[in-house]
């Protein structure tokens, strides 16, 4: 009991951590001195998702659903919008917060800036989980949330930001739901699990949800090929998880795939949606800020180099996992710069309606993030004892 006690203790210790570095990242945002105070640039973030969310607000507020925008073009069908989100739990506690204030664009900042949190902290969670060192799943989450990826266009980009966060803690239910199933025959951790794909489906970025249900299918392959034993119940198990995603999500995925399926997007070209980075954007994994604004190729020097180094000296089949998926999405940001973004158009359902390929950066970002906390570990083993003696009392 004092060990689970010490245990909690340490993660809310980290938690902590993690929440006054969000405050320090976006301290000018947050401020309350209006003369100290900073703004998140003008583009999509202001144009479109503000502008989306107080007509969502008052709506909402009037007590009716947004089912059409009169506002926009000639006509809008906005629930069927799927990047308008209306049925996202946090964007709903957003607006009803904020209801006394009429909705003002900071509600919204704090909206993406508590997103950025989130994906550390779910981060942080599931390289606990793996890892059982608490330093080398800090290192991990402030990499994933703090890196060139989250806090470049996603951030502009909401519906990218709030689809991307959710990752992190649909694997760590994943990966105790497994645990649960394998040790009591215990299935209904695959429904939590379900519950948070429904969450990060109803924030609306179909692109996004499409790299968030392969690169669970491929952990999932993964963990099921080291697991062994029979199949088809793992199979089902799976099925049942994603089956509740979708039913969750359901209210807003049925509308948003005719609206889909309408749009001039449906019927683009190889030609339309090969476009990924140019070749030499690969220099923005070292040097950031070169070629353009934003380099979501970047995850940091530090992390780069402990990822290296858990590639190079940990003998483990979950390091090769994580690296294999880094450089295929490295890859695939590239767009049709390489080969292979031509097999996926050719051969993997989704990649073929989607435009703009550089978004696979995420998942990059993401891998490199989990070996930056394997790396971080290793390192951390080769310290003489008795300094590791004394930081074993956090970690």
């Amino acid at each position: 009991m004092r060990k689970l006690r010490a245990r909690f203790a340490s993660d809310i210790v980290a938690v902590l951590l993690l929440s006054i570095l969000c405050g320090a990242f976006f301290w000018r945002i947050i401020t309350p001195f209006a003369s100290d105070r900073g703004y998140f640039p003008s583009g999509d973030f202001v144009d479109q998702f503000y502008v989306f969310e107080v007509f969502e607000a008052r709506q909402l507020l009037v007590g009716h659903l947004p089912l059409w925008n009169p506002y926009a073009f000639g006509g809008h069908p906005f629930l069927a919008d799927i990047q308008s989100a209306i049925f996202y739990p946090p964007s709903l506690i957003t607006i009803f917060a904020s209801a006394p204030w009429r909705f003002p664009i900071y509600a919204l900042e704090l909206e993406a800036i508590f997103h950025i949190f989130l994906g550390g902290l779910f981060t942080y969670l599931f390289v606990m989980r793996l890892l059982k060192q608490r330093f080398a799943a800090l290192v991990a989450a402030l990499t994933f949330a703090y890196g060139g990826y989250l806090t470049s266009y996603p951030v502009q980009q909401l519906a990218i930001l709030e689809v991307n966060v959710w990752l992190p803690l649909i694997l760590w239910l994943l990966s105790i739901a497994w645990q649960r199933w394998q040790e009591r025959g215990e299935k209904r951790h695959f429904i939590w699990a379900g519950l948070a794909l429904g969450i990060s489906l109803l924030a609306g970025h179909p692109q996004s949800s499409m790299y968030v249900f392969y690169v669970c299918i491929l952990y999932w392959s993964f963990e099921t090929y080291r697991g062994g034993g029979r199949l088809w119940p793992k199979v089902g198990l799976f099925c049942l998880f994603l089956l509740t995603g979708l039913a969750v999500a359901a209210v807003q995925l049925a509308p948003g795939l005719e609206y889909m399926l309408l749009s001039t997007r449906a019927q683009g070209s190889y030609q339309e949606m090969a476009g990924g980075f140019p070749l030499h954007d690969l220099l923005q994994v070292f040097l950031p800020g070169i070629l353009s604004q934003w380099s979501p190729l970047y995850v940091g020097i530090l992390p780069l180099l402990l990822a290296s180094l858990a590639v190079y000296l940990v003998r483990d089949r979950r390091v090769v996992f994580w690296a294999v998926l880094a450089l295929l999405a490295l890859l695939l940001s590239l767009g049709g710069n390489t080969f292979l973004y031509t097999s996926f158009y050719v051969l993997v359902p989704g990649f073929g309606i989607f435009r703009g390929q550089e978004k696979a950066a995420y998942v990059f970002s993401f891998a490199m993030a989990i070996l930056a906390g394997y790396g971080t570990r290793a390192l951390f083993r080769s310290i003489p004892r008795p300094t590791r003696k004394r930081l074993r009392a956090f970690s």
